[in-house]
């Protein structure tokens, strides 16, 4: 019975990550058809900004944090690998970021950006919560 469980929990947070994917692939399939105004392809890092060589540890950072937090952690870590992922069919694909949320003052971003900060601000706040 546990196993069954387990396997119930495993598929629930695999149906995340691809649906985290998938939303953010079709948000970005319709901003490039019917609205490509809006449309900005981010070649650098998040919210556009280019860390030149630092990117290569800043994913070796992330990849060991993960590891950490995996079993803490598992809802928001499939929001973030899902976007991660998305973002990155949009650099092999389109060889950068497709990004059209634009707000006055602040870099273009998508839908995959926001799953990613609202992921990190729930782990920040059980992180906090706790004590």
């Amino acid at each position: 019975m546990q196993l069954v469980q387990q396997r119930k929990i495993v598929i629930k947070y695999y149906l995340l990550f691809i649906g985290t994917v998938f939303l953010d692939q079709i948000s970005k399939l319709i901003i490039v058809k019917y609205y490509p105004n809006l449309l900005v392809i981010n070649q650098g890092t998040a919210f556009g900004f280019n860390l030149g060589i630092f990117f290569i540890p800043l994913y070796l950072l992330c990849i060991f944090l993960i590891y950490l937090m995996f079993k803490k952690h598992v809802f928001e870590l499939s929001l973030i690998l899902g976007a991660a992922l998305s973002n990155f069919i949009d650099r092999l694909i389109r060889g950068g970021v497709v990004d059209f949320i634009q707000i006055k003052y602040w870099p273009s971003f998508n839908l995959a950006d926001i799953f990613i900060v609202c992921a990190l601000f729930l782990i920040i706040y059980k992180e906090y919560s706790k004590e």
